[in-house]
């Protein structure tokens, strides 16, 4: 199954990181995707230079339920200490997740068990700033 239509996919994800976070972060920003832990593992410079400076970092997740079906999410990763990335959740929540667990794609204790490795749990698109 491809990604979701409209604002919620690839293209649309892009558009509202530039629109609505461009602006404040005086950035473009451009889609990564990650299709493994060694992605994960390449992008995690980038994603701990931007949040040094104090810019967010969009990143989406996914899962598939018990149906076969494919769903995402999108989190913000707003800090990093330690080893740690600090990841808002829209659902009105704020994690510190290792950075093993970004690399290794197991965002659970960010969202929630939906999005475990049992429900194939992944991080699969970041969206890092150009300057």
């Amino acid at each position: 199954m491809g990604p979701a239509p409209g604002r919620h996919g690839r293209d649309g994800q892009e558009e509202i990181s530039n629109k609505e976070l461009g602006p404040h972060t005086g950035d473009k920003y451009d889609q990564k995707e990650m299709d493994g832990a060694d992605d994960r593992r390449g992008v995690l410079p980038d994603i701990e230079r931007s949040v040094a400076d104090g810019k967010p970092v969009p990143i989406n997740i996914t899962r598939v339920d018990e149906h076969g079906d494919r769903h995402g999410h999108s989190l913000m990763i707003i800090g990093q200490e330690d080893g740690k990335l600090q990841v808002y959740n829209p659902w009105g929540t704020t994690s510190w997740i290792s950075e093993d667990d970004f690399i290794n794609g197991d965002l659970q204790a960010a969202a929630d068990d939906r999005y475990s490795k049992a429900h194939q749990g992944d991080v699969n698109r970041v969206s890092i700033q150009q300057d």
